[in-house]
């Protein structure tokens, strides 16, 4: 019995048979999971790779990569719905080798499992699979410890509102109670990580500056994160529409214009890593707009030449 199987047996056909009995485990079925002998001490060693062998061209590897990847997700999925509610939040073992403790070994053991694949198998993995329910609810409660020692600080402060409501909301969306809660993919999880760390870096480095300083430092910042959402690129591009609006001739406006492409320009994006992958970086939708812009101007600007010198002719 590989090792996937052996868990399959275990969660799939063990535990609803023990809980269909009782709500609690028997201790003669914990200790034979947990010393069950050395089949199962192989398993847990193995990382579950035990498929790598047989695999020799890519599309296979892609296939069984993934096949085994959404059991994996499938059997945590089981695991921790077998977890009391009190007890999902907290991921470490306890003391007692309970029935709290047996699920949370398995739970941990399958975890450990998929991040070895995830390491490993990069390439090959669905990045837009669902992350399981418990790596959900541990990506909740790292979010609402680090949310407040990103808003409470004196940088996040000292921008605009409607900046910092923008920036915040995909981490405060993980805190909501709503029922139906937005699945997180494994791709979004990683992003906002990602979020997390870099607006802690941005609340942490450097003296309080003042307002515009310190917005112009959070948007090189988000563009090296390719955060293209559609609230934070409607807001750059009304920003810069006011900015180019203050200029009085179409001339500034077009000088206006290239200063704002030679900005964004000079901001460096990581490769392959975007908020929305299914959308063009935000460097892209923002030069794109505003060659548009410096387009329609220069047209205005020939337009004006060529009425002045009919005017002149008529004279």
């Amino acid at each position: 019995m590989n090792t996937l199987m052996y868990f399959e047996q275990i969660i799939n056909v063990a535990l609803d048979e023990e809980f269909e009995e009782s709500k609690e485990l028997r201790t003669e079925f914990i200790e034979a999971v947990l010393y069950g002998g050395s089949r199962h001490r192989r398993a847990i060693k193995t990382n579950f790779i035990f498929f790598t062998e047989e695999l020799k061209t890519e599309s296979e590897t892609l296939v069984a990569i993934r096949k085994h990847q959404g059991k994996l997700i499938a059997l945590m999925d089981k695991v921790f719905s077998f977890i009391p509610v009190q007890y999902q939040e907290d991921t470490e073992l306890p003391e007692e080798q309970d029935t709290v403790y047996l699920l949370k070994y398995l739970y941990q053991s399958l975890l450990s499992g998929l991040h070895y694949i995830e390491r490993n198998f990069t390439r090959y993995i669905d990045h837009d699979i669902s992350i399981p329910a418990g790596e959900r609810i541990a990506l909740s409660k790292r979010a609402r410890e680090q949310l407040p020692l990103i808003m409470d600080t004196p940088r996040m402060r000292g921008i605009g509102d409607v900046l910092r409501d923008i920036v915040t909301k995909p981490l405060l969306q993980l805190l909501s109670d709503n029922e139906e809660k937005e699945l997180v993919t494994l791709r979004k999880k990683t992003y906002l990580e990602k979020l997390m760390k870099q607006l802690r870096s941005f609340t942490q480095t450097g003296e309080v500056l003042a307002t515009v300083v310190m917005e112009a430092q959070l948007h090189s910042l988000l563009q090296r994160i390719n955060f293209n959402s559609t609230a934070y690129i409607n807001y750059l591009i009304s920003v810069m529409d006011d900015e180019i609006n203050e200029q009085r001739s179409h001339r500034e406006k077009c000088t206006k214009i290239i200063t704002q492409q030679r900005t964004i320009n000079k901001y460096v994006t990581e490769k392959k890593i975007a908020y929305d992958v299914y959308q063009m970086p935000l460097k892209d939708i923002l030069l794109e707009w505003l060659s548009c812009e410096l387009d329609c101007f220069e047209s205005m600007i020939r337009l004006d030449v060529m009425t002045q010198s009919q005017g002149h002719c008529l004279n």
